[in-house]
């Protein structure tokens, strides 16, 4: 997530669940969240603004999306376009929405870097001048490349594991732009339920991965899903563990951590079962969350700068009871 050191006071949130180009051009100063439907693969999308959440419209058809979606990933650029992926078993592809809400022609992202296996999980952080991508394979494979915003070209693929050392498979990544110091902070999850905290710095170098659960001092449980944002010179990281708690902690700018807290003991519980996915991004009253549970439906929470939270939504309720969701991402668009 880019960091944006000053919010507007007034700013709208926005789903993308798929939507118009109208649409898109009013949610400026928002926050987008992209899901892909369960049996059809389709995007949709609703903009949320401090009064509620406008119709469902329908992504796939107004981009011109050219595959059904398994998944799919977004984050604003230092233009203000929107940089969208999505893919499948087979697929990746790549488009920008502009401000005006007109779309690029979707591209083939493995014809210019190279095809991986099956993806799991994606996801954007914007440089300047770029966009990084992070790819989870099935296999348990991490996965980077680069896209060049002014010419447009894309690195090979970069094998993370084997810049930092190991660790793995993976299962999940999560990832944040710090724009001050221009680094990439990256999180994964591993088949063993450890979680590892890295940096990659603007010259292409990588540090190790660091021990997330001891950098925070006692051990939640094995996890399954991670989720990053970066606020206002801080990180916030969320993750899941298989007994289905969400926990939360900071990274701070000098590279020490808060220590693990217990989500739901600030928010109240929340529906029981699995958790798919978790979202985050910085919003106009702090950081916003989504969790995406197995049930496909997911639900909203929002940290305040004070500390306390809202409880968790079922974001369905805001828009119609809907098919359920097999993927979920967010970025606040400034």
């Amino acid at each position: 997530m880019k960091l944006h050191p000053i919010l507007p006071k007034f700013m709208a949130a926005t789903l993308i669940l798929g939507a118009s180009s109208q649409t898109f051009a009013a949610a400026l100063n928002g926050v987008e969240m992209i899901g892909v439907t369960d049996g059809n693969g389709v995007l949709t999308e609703t903009v949320h603004y401090n009064s509620g959440f406008t119709t469902l419209s329908n992504l796939t058809a107004s981009s011109g999306l050219p595959i059904g979606a398994n998944g799919a990933a977004l984050q604003e650029d230092d233009n203000h376009g929107l940089q969208v992926v999505a893919f499948n078993d087979l697929q990746f592809v790549h488009a920008i929405r502009d401000v005006n809400g007109t779309w690029t022609a979707w591209g083939d992202v493995y014809a210019a870097v190279g095809k991986l296996g099956p993806v799991r999980k994606a996801v954007l952080c914007a440089m300047p001048g770029e966009m990084q991508l992070l790819a989870v394979t099935y296999g348990g494979g991490l996965f980077h490349t680069v896209r060049n915003n002014t010419s447009g070209a894309w690195t090979g693929w970069g094998d993370v594991r084997a810049f930092v050392g190991g660790h793995g498979p993976v299962v999940d990544v999560g990832c944040a732009s710090d724009y001050p110091d221009q680094y990439l902070q990256v999180a994964m999850v591993t088949s063993d339920g450890g979680i590892w905290h890295a940096l990659r710095y603007s010259d292409g170098s990588w540090t190790a991965f660091g021990d997330v659960v001891a950098a925070n001092g006692m051990n939640p449980g094995r996890f399954t899903a991670v989720s990053m944002t970066q606020d206002r010179g801080n990180m916030q990281l969320m993750a899941s563990t298989e007994d289905g708690g969400i926990w939360h902690t900071i990274r701070f700018s000098d590279g020490s951590w808060q220590g693990w807290g217990w989500v739901q003991g600030q928010t109240g519980p929340l529906e029981s079962g699995g958790i798919l996915q978790l979202s985050a991004t910085v919003g106009y009253a702090g950081a916003e969350f989504t969790v995406l549970k197995i049930s496909g439906i997911p639900w909203w929470t929002t940290r305040h700068d004070d500390g306390t939270w809202t409880a968790f939504q079922d974001l369905r309720a805001f828009f119609g009871n809907v098919a359920n969701f097999i993927g979920w991402n967010l970025d606040y668009y400034y």
